[in-house]
């Protein structure tokens, strides 16, 4: 039976409010396998209980990690279901815009370590929540630190660690991640010498 006919079928129970907020985050889509692994590992193992997660990442207070709430969002909680290998350390909060899409192996850490004299093992709580945008997108392997705001469209390279702000439709790259250029705010492609808009 199709992905289709089986989307099909299970909409018909969208009354059912666990099948409904399945449907309108688009889980079905992933492919029923990836839906009922990663399931298991949330409602069974009760493995990160707030939204779908890949079941090869985790996340730490995962009631501080905030959602815009969209129909676009459905890129974000895609990127949660998909994305392996990914940590969210969310002590101080993180805020995720709608249509942000991430990798594998990203890392977003909200709180660092104390550097007080005996007290290594604590975090350092400030209640400074990450913000990253609206169509972000995070390459494979992004570490975002505590603190940043990434702007809206603002792409991160894979491999980069986020130490600063990014401001809107910037690109960065690289350890600690610098901007090397922007995008276009009409078409959004890479705005360089030889970028001639067509919107």
């Amino acid at each position: 039976m199709s992905r289709k006919k089986i989307k099909k079928i299970i909409s018909k129970f969208s009354f059912i409010p666990l099948i409904k907020k399945s449907l309108l985050r688009g889980y079905f889509d992933l492919g029923f396998e990836t839906y009922i692994v990663n399931s298991f590992f949330q409602k069974i193992l009760r493995f990160n209980t707030n939204f779908l997660l890949h079941f090869t990442s985790r996340a730490i207070i995962s009631k501080k990690i905030i959602i815009e709430e969209h129909s676009e969002s459905i890129t974000v909680y895609r990127s949660f279901a998909t994305s392996g290998s990914c940590y969210y350390q969310a002590m101080n909060g993180i805020e995720i815009g709608k249509g942000t899409i991430w990798a594998y192996g990203c890392k977003i850490l909200s709180a660092n370590h104390s550097l007080e004299k005996g007290k290594l093992e604590e975090h350092d709580i400030h209640n400074i929540p990450i913000k990253i945008g609206q169509y972000v997108w995070l390459g494979a392997g992004v570490i975002v630190l505590s603190k940043v705001k990434i702007g809206n469209y603002a792409v991160i390279g894979a491999g980069s660690v986020v130490t600063k702000d990014i401001p809107d439709y910037a690109i960065a790259v690289g350890n600690p991640a610098k901007i090397v250029g922007y995008r276009c705010e009409r078409c959004l492609l890479r705005n360089d010498s030889s970028h001639s808009c067509l919107n």
